[in-house]
């Protein structure tokens, strides 16, 4: 058996098997040699076959010992049982026989306490059981078994996460980051965690750890992605999640990323094919209901929108995204007081919503409480700095106090973001307007009717910036154009 041994160092896995399929041949009660054996056929795949052997060592290890012998087991067979007991509980959960793994695992576990593996494979089981709570108590005992283990800290760290422990989610994550900085699971559930914490240059920081240890994991390009979102790095964002699209084309959330980021990017058309590959998987999942219904909102079409979010509330309840989006919806639908009960009622249950505190921003906005509006629209941008619609509508806001240099900061720093935006594209052409920078207005209007070519207000807007700068004959053919697109309107 020890050539087999030798032989599965060195990494000459068939070599290797056979060596130990001799050593079973000339000693059938070879327990060692069955579980070396079922561990080299793990390695190459042969799962039923690493099956059936890790079974027969274990029914070998725990046989009754011949008569007149002491039962006393050997220090190498208490160590290879709790290894087949673990592995084979392995083997049935990925085999998705979860009453067969628990059994095996739990009884590995009743044997040996404290054996970190099977402490943590039993909390991978109950985790896919459903039983959240009472895995985090067996990944918390294997954690405190062996706390310097990496996978002790990812599994326990991102089960916190889930239960939304997040702070003791992060404590695990970075202790185990500290103990094993190279690892690149652990790099990416501490990225996770700080994201869902919004701590996003942190995250940013680990998902780039991440794939810095390990090139092209779609997951970790993901979470990047929408990081780089969140912080309104809209060019990053894209170029990450089309970089993990293409590593995993077939993965919805991605393509669900992709579609919400180009919404947002005003890149409705680029987005449409991202929305329909993931409305033919998954037509209700809260998520793609929410970008649909954005989508709808940034073409005015509000009323439209409404069921959508509706629809996405009713799916996931606790969803302040969705909350802040109907809200918003009430000022079109000229029901404020409705919005901001919403709001308020979404800011009691998650008072650190930037998307939460905007939309309240722009429902005191609209009851033309501008001062209280912009105090929102600070707690947003506080609460999340590259926010691009807070910042926006921060803008808005200031040109509404006249504090036009000001505003037209805001909408410069957005623009250079986010160039595609035409919120702010729009609003910054009409700040300059009311602002008297007459030819800068100009070249903003023309800038926005790119974006925006049949909109007759913009061109009226800019028929009225040539005027104000001298330009009479160009400004009559811009007032012109606007008349005959409101009266193609009108029929």
């Amino acid at each position: 058996m020890n050539t087999g041994v030798g032989l599965y160092s060195a990494g000459k896995l068939d070599a290797a098997i056979a060596a130990f399929q001799d050593a079973i041949s000339t000693w059938p009660k070879n327990a060692l040699a069955y579980f070396n054996l079922g561990t080299a056929l793990a390695d190459k795949g042969d799962s039923p076959g690493a099956m059936k052997a890790y079974e027969q060592a274990i029914a070998l290890m725990e046989a009754p010992p011949p008569p007149g012998t002491p039962a006393i087991r050997h220090h190498a067979v208490n160590a290879s049982l709790a290894e087949s007991l673990n592995n084979l509980a392995v083997i049935y959960y990925q085999q998705n026989r979860l009453d067969d793994a628990s059994t095996r695992v739990n009884h590995c576990v009743e044997q040996f306490p404290d054996h970190a593996g099977c402490l943590l494979t039993r909390g991978i089981v109950l985790q896919a059981q459903g039983k959240l709570d009472d895995a985090i108590v067996s990944y918390k005992k294997a954690y405190a078994a062996a706390p310097k283990l990496a996978v002790a800290s990812q599994d326990l760290g991102s089960a916190l996460q889930q239960k939304g422990a997040l702070d003791e989610a992060e404590q695990v994550l970075r202790r185990g980051v500290g103990f094993n900085p190279q690892d690149a699971d652990l790099q990416l559930a501490l990225g996770s965690v700080l994201s869902a914490k919004e701590k996003f240059p942190e995250a940013q920081a680990a998902y780039q750890m991440s794939l810095q240890l390990r090139d092209n994991d779609s997951t970790a390009l993901y979470g990047l992605g929408e990081v780089y979102r969140r912080q309104g790095k809209y060019a990053d964002a894209l170029a990450s999640l089309q970089r993990a699209h293409e590593i995993a084309p077939k993965d919805m959330d991605t393509s669900l990323a992709l579609a919400n980021l180009l919404v947002e990017m005003d890149r409705i058309d680029d987005a449409a094919p991202y929305i329909k590959s993931v409305t033919a998987t998954n037509p209700g999942d809260p998520l793609m209901l929410l970008v649909q219904a954005k989508a709808l909102i940034d073409r005015n079409r509000a009323a439209a929108a409404l069921p959508l979010l509706q629809q996405a509330l009713t799916a996931k309840t606790d969803f302040p995204e969705a909350t802040a989006a109907l809200a918003s919806v009430q000022i079109n639908l000229g029901k404020s007081a409705d919005g901001i009960t919403l709001v308020q009622k979404g800011l009691a249950a998650h008072p650190n919503s930037a998307e939460l505190h905007n939309a309240y921003g722009l429902l005191l906005a609209a009851q033309d409480k501008v001062p209280t509006a912009l105090e929102e629209t600070d707690k947003a941008l506080a609460i999340r700095p590259g926010f691009t619609d807070a910042r926006v509508n921060r803008a808005i806001l200031l040109k509404r106090e006249e504090k036009f240099a000001d505003a037209i900061a805001e909408f410069q720093q957005v623009l250079t973001w986010n160039p595609m935006n035409l919120k702010a594209r729009v609003n910054f052409a009409g700040t300059l307007l009311e602002a008297k920078r007459f030819d800068e207005a100009a070249a903003a209007f023309r800038e926005a009717l790119k974006l925006l070519p049949d909109e007759a207000d913009l061109h009226g807007n800019l028929g009225l910036a040539l005027q104000k700068s001298g330009h009479a004959t160009e400004a009559q053919k811009e007032f012109a154009l606007a008349e005959k697109l409101r009266g193609n309107k009108m029929k």
